[in-house]
């Protein structure tokens, strides 16, 4: 479990997640900081493909009234693997972090 979680896709979900943290705590808006995530993640990798995915997914649910809500169960369907269904693989949690403050546009109430 650990060269799964902690090589490859982990280590860049880590890096793509400081990244976020730092362009946040500068006031960047939600838009900045999910770019900013993206743009650490290296291209082909499964965590960038399912980022690029979800972020795309949440950004069409942005104007929905129940926002972050409503793609939950889109994200839960097209992003979670349900065959290895490791709670805290980085492939999965980063891009559903990603897409749920993007469609939640920031808020976290």
């Amino acid at each position: 479990d650990a060269r799964y979680t902690q090589d490859g896709d982990g280590v860049h979900g880590a890096r793509a997640m400081a990244a976020a943290i730092a362009v946040a705590l500068a006031g960047a808006d939600v838009d900045t900081v999910v770019d900013a995530a993206l743009d650490r993640l290296p291209e082909g990798t499964e965590i960038a493909r399912n980022a690029v995915h979800a972020v795309r997914l949440a950004r069409e649910f942005a104007d929905e009234p129940a926002g972050a809500f409503a793609l939950v169960p889109v994200l839960e369907h097209q992003i979670v693997d349900h065959v290895y269904s490791y709670g805290i693989a980085a492939a999965e949690t980063v891009p559903v972090a990603l897409a749920l403050a993007t469609a939640a546009r920031g808020g976290i109430a």
